[in-house]
């Protein structure tokens, strides 16, 4: 799809998905018994607005600075958000998120595992389509297949999770997750140069990881709430999915878009402070400065080739006139010594710089010759 058209077509064709999954799940499922409570409208849009204007200073630092006026007020409005919210919630009835909740260490451990697994998966999604398309040249066709060996473990291995879990127990499966999920992104690091092969086996083994992480810490969320709070345990996980999948892009697309930017020469870089010398002119305060632009040998040539700019109004071939005694300026005495290049002659005038400058003709180079219509 994405070598067919715009990667907006993506975006459009997963809504078009969701919609039909919504008004089939509208039809088949049955309805349940309904709670009478209100939906915390003020803490919801407290929430989205904190988290935006988060990932806005997180995403816009790169390129307008860390100390830009944007970025510290984007982050100085997620923490006045995330304070408001927090107070919001704490008075509300029917709050969107109880945070007293929180106080069970086991609800809390498995939600910020949730996000911290999320945060690696897609931040190892945005690296590894870049790595694979601008560092070995695939595809995007070839990018999205090269992925599947992180996928295979999520398809197979997910049904024998629950046992593992039944006979070594939830903090030993954890610990095995990370622990793989860890060796997979130390390998993945080394073998980003090495043969394909290779690469793939480390996508596997962080697919192992996150097979096994996902299903532990998806039970150990509904496991810390009764059961008459099961839909809060269910938003709860998807919430944190959310946010680690949304902060994996944004911190690791940062962080990419900082070192890339760090590796550019000065002159390419937006921010990078103008060079005083060779390669640029300072015309003074309060003037622009003007950068060295290089030219391609091949206008090089053709300015060659055409020899001296002319000025309109003026037959070509012409000099402009030397500067006779008369056209002196007042302000400069006759007897003032004068740069003469060698060989001038002491009765012709010759001013080097200043008001009056000799511009030499350039040499004319002969016209390459032109190929024969008809080859021998």
């Amino acid at each position: 799809m994405l070598s067919a058209g715009s990667w907006r077509a993506l975006f459009e064709a997963v809504a078009l998905i969701a919609a039909c999954c919504l008004v089939w799940v509208a039809r088949s499922v049955p309805r349940s018994a309904r709670l009478e409570r209100t939906l915390d409208l003020p803490g919801t849009l407290l929430f989205v607005a904190a988290f935006v204007a988060l990932l806005i200073g997180i995403i816009e630092g790169p390129e307008q600075g860390w100390g830009s006026t944007v970025v510290l007020i984007a982050f100085a409005c997620s923490v006045l958000l995330s304070l408001w919210w927090v107070r919001t919630e704490l008075r509300a009835p029917h709050p969107m998120l109880d945070l007293r909740l929180f106080r069970s260490a086991a609800l809390s451990s498995a939600a910020l595992g949730m996000t911290i697994t999320f945060f690696g998966g897609f931040g190892l999604f945005y690296v590894n389509a870049s790595l694979l398309q601008y560092g070995r040249g695939f595809s995007v066709l070839q990018a999205g297949l090269g992925i599947i060996p992180m996928t295979v473990p999520l398809l197979v291995g997910t049904r024998y999770v629950p046992g593992l879990i039944s006979r070594i127990g939830v903090p030993a499966t954890l610990s095995a997750a990370f622990a793989l999920t860890g060796a997979g992104l130390l390998g993945l690091s080394y073998a980003s140069t090495m043969a394909y092969p290779v690469y793939a086996a480390a996508l596997f083994v962080i697919g192992l990881g996150i097979t096994l992480a996902a299903p532990c810490l998806t039970a150990q969320i509904a496991a810390a709430l009764p059961v008459e709070r099961a839909g809060i345990a269910g938003g709860l996980q998807s919430a944190t999915r959310e946010l680690g999948s949304a902060l994996g892009v944004a911190v690791v697309g940062t962080i990419l878009a900082a070192g890339f930017t760090h590796q550019l020469p000065d002159g390419l870089s937006r921010h990078a402070a103008p060079a005083y010398g060779a390669g640029s002119a300072h015309t003074g305060p309060g003037r622009t400065h003007r950068r060295h632009r290089s030219v391609h040998p091949g206008r090089q040539h053709r300015a060659a080739r055409r020899g001296p700019r002319r000025t309109p109004g003026r037959s070509p071939g012409r000099h402009r006139r030397p500067p006779s005694p008369a056209d002196r300026p007042a302000d400069r005495p006759a007897d003032r010594p004068v740069n003469r290049p060698a060989g001038c002659p002491a009765d012709r005038p010759a001013v080097v710089g200043g008001p009056f400058r000799l511009r030499p003709r350039l040499p004319r180079l002969p016209s390459p010759p032109s190929p024969s219509p008809h080859p021998p």
